[in-house]
């Protein structure tokens, strides 16, 4: 009997199995967390697509209101779904010496949800100025 238990001691058939389930919730949370950056960066450049588009569409007609452009930003951001689809937009005309220019920025909140961590959420900010034609 004793002869049996050095034995077992020894045995390390499920070594592996162990060391594997240790592993797998931190690669998974790596995964996941590298999904979770992919998916904050194309939300972002994203957000930059719809202010130069917007931008574009001031500088074709510059008489477009700020109500107008900021409602054709939501549109453009529609494709980030409701959940992530928390944007400031801000379009203000300020006079400048030579000519007028009009600013637009928006602001996106993204929500990092990795597993195993806490809730981060981070602000991006982007912003174009665009000269107005009088």
């Amino acid at each position: 009997m004793c002869a049996k238990r050095v034995s077992f001691r020894r045995d390390d058939r499920g070594a592996t199995v162990v060391e594997f389930a240790l592993l797998l919730p931190v690669l998974a949370a790596f995964l996941v967390g590298v999904l979770q950056v992919g998916w904050a960066l194309h939300c972002a450049a994203s957000v930059r697509w719809a202010l130069e588009d917007a931008g574009r569409r001031l500088l074709i007609s510059p008489q477009t209101s700020d109500t107008e452009t900021a409602r054709h930003l939501q549109i453009a951001m529609a494709s980030l779904g409701p959940r992530n689809n928390q944007v400031e937009i801000l379009v203000s005309r300020e006079p400048g010496a030579v000519q007028t220019v009009a600013i637009v920025t928006a602001v996106y909140q993204h929500a990092f949800d990795i597993p195993l961590l806490p809730r981060v959420t981070t602000p991006f900010r982007a912003s174009i100025t665009i000269p107005l034609r009088p």
